[in-house]
C-alpha cells in the first residue's frame, strides 16, 4: 500500500480537502499534516497543492495532529522512530516521559509539510487539550540545556539543535490558524 491518510474521529472535513486529494497533494511528501496547530514553517518550498491550498514545508513538528497523510516510507519511519523511543523508556526512567508526544520523532527533519488552510478541523475536545498543553519556548531550551549539562552525548545534541534552532528563528516563519 503506497499510504493513507489519517483522520481522529470527530474531526469535520474543510473546503479543500476533496480538491486535495483529487490533485494528488498527499504524494509531495512523506507526510503531510491537513490539521496542525501553531508551529513554524520555513519562507521557501511552498508547493500548490489544488486550488487555494498550499503545501508548506515544517521547520519544527506542530502539535495538533489530528489529521494527515502518510506515506508507506513515512510511516515505516515513525515506526522505527516509536520503537527506539519505546525500547529507550523501558531502560531510562527520564526517557519516557518523551514517549508521551504526538510524535516520535521530529517530523519536520524527515521533510514534513503542513497544508494551509488547514484541511480537516480538529475535534473540539482535542483543539482545547492542545491550547491548554502548548509549551513555552524558553522552558524547553532550560530543560534541553540541563539535559545536555549532564551528558557530552546530549550537549553535542544541543549544540546541533542550537544551529537549527537559530536557522529556524531567521528563516522560517510562525505558522498559527487561519493563516
Amino acid at each position: 500500500m503506497p499510504g493513507a491518510t489519517i483522520i481522529e474521529d470527530g474531526s469535520r472535513i474543510a473546503s479543500g480537502f476533496v480538491n486535495f486529494l483529487s490533485c494528488g497533494g498527499y504524494l509531495h511528501a512523506n507526510l503531510t499534516q491537513l490539521c496542525h496547530g501553531k508551529g513554524r514553517v520555513w519562507r521557501w518550498g511552498t508547493r500548490g497543492a489544488g486550488e487555494g491550498v498550499r503545501l508548506r514545508p515544517l521547520a519544527a513538528s506542530t502539535g495538533l495532529a489530528s489529521a494527515y497523510a502518510l506515506s508507506s516510507r513515512g510511516a515505516a519511519h515513525l515506526l522505527r522512530s516509536h520503537r527506539a523511543k519505546m525500547s529507550a523508556a523501558d531502560h531510562d526512567d527520564s526517557a519516557r516521559a518523551a514517549v508521551e508526544a504526538d510524535w516520535p520523532c521530529d517530523v519536520a527533519r524527515m521533510g514534513a509539510l503542513v497544508s494551509v488552510p488547514a484541511l480537516v478541523e480538529p475535534p473540539q475536545w482535542l483543539s482545547v487539550a492542545q491550547s491548554d498543553a502548548l509549551p513555552r519556548k524558553v522552558a524547553a531550551r532550560d530543560v534541553w540545556s540541563e539535559q545536555a549539562a549532564d551528558s557530552p552525548a546530549m550537549a553535542a545534541a544541543y549544540q546541533a539543535g542550537g544551529l537549527r534552532s537559530f536557522a529556524r528563528a531567521a528563516f522560517s516563519q510562525e505558522l498559527r490558524r487561519g493563516f
